[in-house]
């Protein structure tokens, strides 16, 4: 219970630096500066996937099954995520300058396009120390992105309130990923027995494992999560190309409420159990299922409260933190609080998609959920700016939420062969 306690603790205190540093920029910027702004860093979200390309995943899977198989995969790991990072950067600064330079946004994709390093190395940190179950550490580098944004930026307005820019903001996220890549140089020296990041124990056997091996491996674990950032955050994306900058700031403000709290699912889930699911699914069988049940109801009831807390908070949460300017978004962030209870119990079953040979059919259902929300947006967005991606969010999650509950039924029937 101290690891999840732990891990809870700093899912609030993340959701807390979140929430500040999103309250620190839309007093500083316009609902269109911030629009902007949010759909650049979106961008940048949404592609960051393809250069981790799932390896932090793909070793904890590794790791569950066999250490000393798992420590010959580190040296083509680095590789391919070295491969998949310049070809990552490359599609950004293509992007970047196809934008349209009246508005700023191919500076601003070029300066964050850093985040893209710090992004991977979050996600190969997060991996060793969940494999290593260092609960301590893996809270600490939870924290940390957010933590120095919140500095950064903070610091930043306080020295120059007057003079602040959009551009500055985005400097202040890049020094931040730019602080965990240093981090991410010195931890991942030694993982799971190899030093010096790839050099294996003198009695350990060499094998011949390939970089193609890897991606292959790998492929169905970053797919899946390209494909649920495509639908959770391309909504922010979208707004600003079909219905303007000032729509993606005022849904970006509604959402940054309702994604800090995916932060308790997040720690529960994919932090502190994860490693254990993994296990579970090839030792022990009926604790996995027992797990699935229980799980299920209790962040089940987890979620109404959450919903019911902020719903009660909504306008004051909006108008009295954000400012009048944002009023428009307390209606969005209503109607966004109803897919909370389909993400959170998603996040049970999709864990136990993530075990033995299921991630291909949660990729699957990703991608039908994804290509969904896609299709929603652009007929309702602009139609109806904020609102109709709010409504496709809410659409998308019960979908989800639904394929989700199926997949993992299946597969633990076939888990415990019952």
């Amino acid at each position: 219970m101290f690891g999840i306690s732990l891990l809870s603790l700093a899912g609030v205190l993340n959701a807390v630096l979140a929430f500040g540093t999103q309250v620190i920029l839309v007093r500083a910027l316009d609902p269109a500066e911030m629009g902007k702004f949010a759909a650049a860093l979106g961008t940048i979200t949404l592609i960051a996937p393809i250069a981790g390309f799932g390896v932090g995943q793909y070793w904890l899977r590794k790791f569950s099954e066999d250490q000393d198989a798992a420590r010959q995969i580190l040296l083509p790991s680095y590789s391919l995520i070295g491969t998949m990072t310049v070809i990552t950067l490359a599609m950004l600064l293509i992007w970047s300058n196809l934008q349209g330079g009246n508005d700023g946004m191919t500076d601003l994709l070029r300066i964050l396009s850093v985040c893209v390093l710090g992004h991977v190395s979050i996600e190969l940190l997060s991996a060793k120390f969940q494999h290593e179950g260092q609960m301590t550490k893996l809270a600490a580098i939870s924290l940390t992105q957010n933590a120095l944004r919140f500095s950064f930026v903070g610091f930043l307005t306080l020295a120059t309130w007057s003079q602040t820019s959009i551009y500055s903001f985005a400097i202040c996220f890049a020094m931040s990923a730019l602080m965990i890549v240093l981090i991410a140089v010195v931890s991942l020296r030694k993982l799971g027995g190899a030093s010096a990041w790839v050099r294996l124990p003198d009695n350990q056997p060499r094998q011949n494992t390939g970089v193609r091996q890897i991606a292959r491996a790998s492929f169905p674990f970053g797919a899946a999560l390209l494909l649920q950032l495509l639908y959770y955050q391309s909504d922010v994306v979208m707004l600003k190309y079909l219905s303007g900058p000032e729509q993606a700031g005022f849904y970006n403000v509604a959402f940054t409420l309702v994604a800090a709290t995916y932060i308790l699912p997040t720690a529960v889930f994919q932090r502190y159990f994860l490693p254990k699911i993994h296990i579970w699914a090839f030792r022990d069988p009926e604790r996995l299922r027992m797990f699935f049940l229980f799980g299920s109801i209790a962040i089940g009831v987890a979620s109404l409260l959450v919903v019911v807390v902020i719903w009660c908070l909504s306008d004051f949460l909006i108008v009295g933190v954000f400012g009048s300017d944002y009023a428009a978004s307390a209606p969005i962030l209503r109607v966004l609080l109803l897919s909370i209870p389909a993400i959170y119990v998603s996040y049970n079953f999709g864990t136990i998609l993530m075990t033995r040979e299921n991630m291909a059919k949660k990729t699957a259902i990703l991608a039908v959920v994804a290509f969904f929300n896609i299709v929603m947006n652009v007929i309702f967005i602009p139609k109806m700016g904020g609102m109709g991606a709010a409504l496709t969010t809410v659409a998308s999650a019960y979908i989800l939420l639904l394929l989700y509950a199926l997949a993992a039924v299946r597969a633990l029937k076939h888990t415990t062969g019952t």
